[in-house]
């Protein structure tokens, strides 16, 4: 892959990201970088502004947010940040693409799902007999059984592990640079969910497609991701490969989020460990690291002012924490 490779360009290339809900900041700096052909997972609990982030990526802010002064957004150098919607729409579906993670409120209930998938490709050019074709192909790869016949069906007329499948079939249909993919695999069975991956992977071998993905389930991050951004409170508070993230974890937060799942070594029975209280409400967020009401390790320092994301000291990879106290993190 080519996704460390400084020679090239990125795909995308997000510079100080902020996003806010009327008067409340609920993304807050984000710094990503994802080259062609690499994946690149955002992961956290739910309310860390995962999603949001991927939404603004998107130009899809909901009419109450807004993206914060000075936010860079780059598809290919292109600059995304203040696009007006017809612009984003000659992007979307093309040059850009997201899977959603509700389908039902995703898909027009008015519409036959199949029309859906072709319009993707008719408003970009492709003659209504390719599109045609193209969307039945792709509803074939995403497993959906009798295509023709789902084809011609409205969303209320399926099931929500179906209506998740034209989801992932219409993302996919018109072969985008970008493609950001928020649960992907939520609604489907273990089978389906490794087939849908495999398709992921292979449209990032065939076509060099940048893969943005959000999730909660860490074996997905493991067997698809080449680097990992922790995301805690509208902040990234940790970024890695894959590998040395899932080996070294260096923030409190992301150690304890990894040993609260079980692994498949795992003794019946073991009593798992669980991360102190909750990700608190936007309106709450505290003062310095916003971590710190359930950090172990919290200082005074911690609480007075956020540490800033910084590279750790390694040879020849990327290691970035905002943490004041890497050192301990091997003592949880």
């Amino acid at each position: 892959m080519n996704a460390s490779s400084e020679t090239h360009t990125p795909v995308l290339e997000v510079r100080g990201l902020g996003v806010r809900l009327r008067d409340i900041a609920a993304v807050d700096d984000i710094d990503l970088t994802l080259y062609a052909g690499e994946a690149l997972a955002l992961v956290g609990e739910s309310g860390c502004g995962k999603s949001l982030s991927s939404l603004a990526i998107m130009g899809l802010l909901p009419h109450v947010a807004s993206l914060s002064e000075g936010t860079s957004i780059l598809l290919q150098g292109q600059q995304l940040a203040g696009l007006d919607e017809d612009s984003y729409n000659r992007l979307r579906g093309n040059r850009m693409s997201m899977i959603f993670q509700e389908p039902f409120t995703s898909l027009n209930p008015l519409m036959p799902v199949g029309a859906q998938i072709t319009e993707v490709l008719t408003v970009h050019g492709v003659p209504e007999a390719e599109a045609r074709a193209r969307a039945l192909d792709m509803l074939n790869k995403v497993g959906i059984p009798d295509p023709a016949v789902r084809f011609n069906q409205f969303p209320f007329e399926l099931s929500g592990g179906i209506c998740q499948r034209v989801m992932i079939a219409l993302a996919l249909v018109g072969n985008p640079t970008l493609l950001i993919a928020d649960e992907p695999t939520t609604a489907l069975d273990v089978t389906i969910q490794a087939q849908i991956l495999d398709l992921m992977r292979d449209l990032m071998r065939e076509r060099d497609t940048a893969l943005l993905l959000i999730t909660h389930d860490m074996g997905v991050v493991a067997e698809t991701a080449d680097r990992v951004a922790v995301m805690y409170a509208g902040r990234i508070v940790e970024l890695a490969d894959a590998r040395t993230l899932f080996t070294s974890p260096r923030h409190p937060y992301t150690r304890l989020l990894l040993e609260s799942i079980p692994g498949i070594s795992t003794p019946p029975k073991t009593v798992l460990r669980t991360i102190a209280g909750t990700v608190p409400d936007i309106r709450d967020w505290a003062e310095g690291c916003r971590f710190h009401p359930r950090c172990p390790f919290a200082s005074d320092d911690c609480r007075k002012a956020a540490p800033p994301l910084e590279d750790l000291p390694l040879d020849g990879r990327s290691h970035k924490v905002a943490c004041r106290h890497v050192n301990k993190t091997e003592l949880l």
